[in-house]
C-alpha cells in the first residue's frame, strides 16, 4: 500500500480517498474511505494504527 497526499491510499487495483480522519488513541486513527477497485465503488470505516514493530495495521476495513 502507498499513501500519497496525506489522504489517498493505493494498493493492488484499489484506490481510496480518506475523509473525516480522527485520532483514536496513541498512534491510531479512524477514517472514512471512499474507494474504487476492480470496477466497483465502495465505502469503508477502518481504524488505522502503527503497531509496536512499526507496521501499519488496518482493522475493520470491510466494505460498508
Amino acid at each position: 500500500m502507498s499513501i500519497e497526499g496525506g489522504n489517498r491510499l493505493y494498493w493492488y487495483e484499489t484506490r481510496c480517498r480518506a475523509g473525516e480522519i480522527t485520532a483514536n488513541g496513541n498512534q491510531s486513527w479512524k477514517m472514512r474511505l471512499a474507494c474504487e477497485g476492480e470496477g466497483e465503488k465502495f465505502r469503508s470505516n477502518p481504524r488505522v494504527s502503527i503497531a509496536a514493530n512499526g507496521r501499519l495495521v488496518m482493522d475493520n476495513g470491510l466494505q460498508q
